[in-house]
This record gives C-alpha cells, sequence and structure tokens, in this order.
C-alpha cells in the first residue's frame, strides 16, 4: 500500500513493503509519514537494560500464558496511512490479541506495552514525543528505563507519569497482572 504524498512534499514517502525490502543491512530503521529514519544503535548498558527488561517480561508471559515479547530487532506498524513504523526497545502483546497468520517482518498490532531505555543519544525532547505518541496511538502501559538515573518512568493514558526508584519494583499492572520487577535486578 503506497502512501500518497502532499504535492510540495520533497520526501520520499514509502510503504511498509518498500521497508520490508530495505532489511537486508541490517540498519535499524523507524518509518513515520512515508520518511524514514535511521535509528542509532544502543550502547552497552542501553542494551543489557532492554535485555533484562524484555528477558524477565518473557519469562513471566511465557510461564503465565499471556502474550508475546518481541525485542528492538522487530518493527511495529501503528498506523498505515500515514505510516507510522516505530521500533521500541520491547513490546508485550497480549495472547489474546496476536495476530495469528502474520508472518511480515514487522508486527501489525499495538502492543499492550512498550519499552524504551534512554540511551546517551536521545533527547528528553525526543523520549516524551515517542511516549505521547505511543499513548496517542493506544498502547496502555510504556515504561521509559533510564540506566543514568536508575529510574523507570511509568505513564498510562490520562494519567500523571510515576517515576519508580531505588529499591522499589516495576509493576505489571493490569497489563503484566502479577509481573514485578525490581530495579536493583535491572540496574544490576
Amino acid at each position: 500500500m503506497a502512501i500518497t504524498a502532499p504535492a510540495n512534499d520533497r520526501r520520499v514517502w514509502l510503504s511498509v513493503a518498500d521497508a520490508d525490502a530495505l532489511l537486508d543491512d541490517g540498519t535499524r530503521r523507524e518509518l513515520i509519514a512515508g520518511e524514514l529514519f535511521e535509528t542509532v544503535p544502543s550502547g552497552r548498558r542501553t542494551s543489557r537494560v532492554g535485555l533484562r527488561f524484555g528477558g524477565g517480561i518473557e519469562r513471566f508471559a511465557t510461564e503465565h500464558d499471556l502474550g508475546d515479547v518481541f525485542g528492538a530487532d522487530v518493527g511495529v506498524v501503528f498506523r498505515e496511512s500515514p505510516m507510522l513504523l516505530l521500533g521500541p526497545d520491547a513490546a508485550f502483546v497480549r495472547a489474546e490479541r496476536l495476530p495469528m497468520d502474520d508472518e511480515t517482518w514487522f508486527l501489525r498490532v499495538v502492543p499492550d506495552l512498550v519499552i524504551e531505555v534512554v540511551s546517551s543519544s536521545d533527547t528528553r525532547r525526543e523520549v516524551a514525543a515517542k511516549v505521547a505518541l505511543y499513548l496517542e496511538l493506544g498502547v496502555e502501559l510504556v515504561w521509559v528505563a533510564d540506566p543514568e538515573d536508575r529510574t523507570v518512568a511509568v505513564y498510562r493514558p490520562g494519567r500523571e507519569p510515576r517515576v519508580i526508584e531505588g529499591d522499589a519494583a516495576v509493576d505489571g499492572e493490569d497489563v503484566l497482572p502479577g509481573f514485578r520487577f525490581p530495579l536493583t535486578e535491572l540496574f544490576r
């Protein structure tokens, strides 16, 4: 499905099929309204935190048959037109919402939970904009882990954000009932 650009728009507009064809070189990209953005690879600390978080959710979700967890290597198509393809550091989708026969490169369902891990190349403004976009698009729960501050900010639609710090644990609330992840384990 190609997207038609406004007449005065000089960007190259791409479809998801076009973006699929660009995956062969291994570069991480996001596609927003037909514009392709390369994303900067994470650093070691950012990667470790993302893997720990995603791995903890994966173990819990598998043990309780709750759904699937996707890592940073899976792009999520949040919207087809105008195209919005993002690559969160981790995403969880409840079992009952998982597409049964989708064998494409990209996940085509809005995740129930998205995790972003702040890296040294991220600005607070960029992170805040991405969180706002996730919530606007229907993500129920967003966790932003900041390895530098050793905190996790919790975002829900229509609520003030909460910051988890110190010896506290991140709680899966109603999205991942019973899931708890201590920050001391996340940022060790």
